[in-house]
């Protein structure tokens, strides 16, 4: 997060047992996410799909792209 120039989270993570986040996304409407869920690319791969590029260098590659396209424009004028 750092960037991209967003503050961090201004509390701490509270980990939660499964249970306990199932009552709490149910209470919100959330019922059909399930963060413990993992995708596994290999059918993908064997399928012959390639990855365009590995992700740490589409992270880096994203973080210029926001910085340049969404820079703070100065008050009253145009970017």
């Amino acid at each position: 997060m750092g960037g991209l120039g967003v503050a961090p989270y201004p509390l701490p993570r509270l980990p939660l047992p499964p249970a306990m986040l199932h009552l709490v996304l149910t209470a919100l409407g959330r019922n059909n996410v399930n963060p413990l869920c993992s995708y596994d690319p290999r059918k993908l791969l064997a399928l012959g799909f390639e990855r365009p590029m590995a992700f740490d260098a589409a992270l880096a590659e994203y973080i210029a792209w926001y910085q340049s396209s969404y820079q703070q424009v100065p008050a009253g004028g145009q970017r």
